[in-house]
């Protein structure tokens, strides 16, 4: 059956050279990062290129082609080229997003969608929507794809949750006002900056955003039934990372083998006497049209954690395949 091959990864302050202070300061480091990044992502899938690859902390489209252009080398099926979306000229020192995805395969529809929008807001961007169609074997399937990068816990979590909360708010109202009415397969993939079960997606919470319409607001689900109820009409996203926070799931074993051994985290924190830590802030998240089965259905046992080379990043890269019905 073919299969749609999407991944993501942080490239944590891949900046060019002098672009701002924490960029690396010479060009043969860029380039052996750059290299790092694109070999971490070619892992993800046995060297095979992905069809989209999301980037966020990017400091320019350039970058973001330098690095798809290495992944699509090393596909021994190659030549293959990609097309980049770019989240918007980011500010002197914000990094950006950008959405790469295959030319010969992947068409995408309208410009993305970025939120804030950089022509109104100086904040650097917290996500980015583009709407794509996948090209197999004479069949095609649309869905949406979201990359996101929300605001870290940098200066504590008082500080910076109303954020989160407010863009889960903002990814749900887009997916239920908008974003279904021309397709209601969706993807949100990314550096969300928190783990599943806490506040952003957590049902009850509301924090900063009474007086917003709770009803609209994104919510990560580890329960495939919840999100597969017919009478759901909310936001639900089904997060399948839970499961590399604990046993795996029937659904998983049912569609491939589970690794012996499985990273449980996807973020790299600082160590803690002689352990280091890991978080699960990389988070992808499916609608009930990717489970139920369509034009596309996710393959929940092709997810997977890709460790970075060499410290091109502090985050892992996460991947996973969708079957094109």
């Amino acid at each position: 059956m073919p299969v749609v091959r999407i991944a993501f990864l942080n490239c944590w302050n891949c900046f060019a050279v002098g672009q701002v202070d924490r960029a690396l300061q010479n060009p043969p480091a860029l380039t052996k990062k750059i290299a790092d990044l694109a070999n971490t992502l070619s892992l993800a899938f046995g060297g095979e290129a992905p069809d989209v690859i999301g980037l966020c902390e990017i400091g320019r489209k350039s970058l973001a082609r330098r690095v798809a252009r290495l992944v699509a080398q090393a596909d021994p099926a190659g030549p293959i080229t990609y097309d980049v979306a770019w989240s918007g000229s980011p500010s002197v020192d914000q990094p950006g997003i950008a959405l790469c995805y295959r030319s010969d395969s992947v068409v995408a529809f309208g410009s993305p969608k970025v939120s804030p929008d950089p022509a109104v807001d100086p904040r650097r961007a917290r996500w980015m929507a583009q709407l794509f169609e996948f090209h197999r074997s004479g069949s095609r399937a649309p869905a949406w794809l979201v990359v996101n990068h929300w605001k870290s816990r940098r200066g504590g979590i008082d500080l910076s949750e109303a954020d989160r909360l407010g863009s889960a708010y903002d990814i749900g109202d887009f997916f239920l006002a908008s974003a279904r009415l021309l397709c209601d397969s969706m993807i949100a993939i990314g550096d969300f900056n928190c783990e599943p079960g806490e506040r952003p997606f957590d049902r009850q919470a509301v924090g900063s955003l009474a007086n917003a319409p709770p009803s609209n607001r994104l919510r990560a689900a580890r329960e495939r039934d919840m999100v597969l109820r017919e009478k759901n009409r909310l936001a639900y996203l089904y997060c399948p990372m839970w499961r590399f926070m604990g046993e795996p799931h029937p659904a998983e074993l049912a569609s491939s083998p589970v690794p012996a051994t499985r990273l449980m985290g996807t973020y790299g924190a600082p160590v803690v006497g002689n352990k280091p830590g890991w978080l699960m802030f990389d988070q992808f998240l499916v609608t009930k049209r990717l489970l139920r089965g369509g034009a596309l259905r996710f393959r929940e046992g092709s997810l997977r954690i890709v460790h970075p080379l060499a410290g091109c990043s502090d985050h892992c890269a996460i991947a996973a395949e969708f079957e094109i019905q």
